[in-house]
């Protein structure tokens, strides 16, 4: 029967098991960049080494 085909069939469900996987590594990407940002940002803010990089 055409309803028992589509029950067994596994394709949409890897695709979204997938899906989901992907979705992950994407949300770690962008958090771990934001905060590579922000540290990098407050680095660079320090007075000590502007000073140092200018050479006061």
């Amino acid at each position: 029967m055409r309803g028992e085909s589509f029950l067994k069939d596994q394709r949409g469900a890897t695709a979204v098991e997938y899906a989901l996987i992907v979705s992950v590594l994407v949300l770690a990407i962008v958090t771990g960049l934001a905060e590579l940002g922000f540290l990098t940002s407050l680095f660079f803010s320090n007075r000590e080494l502007q000073s140092a990089l200018a050479g006061e």
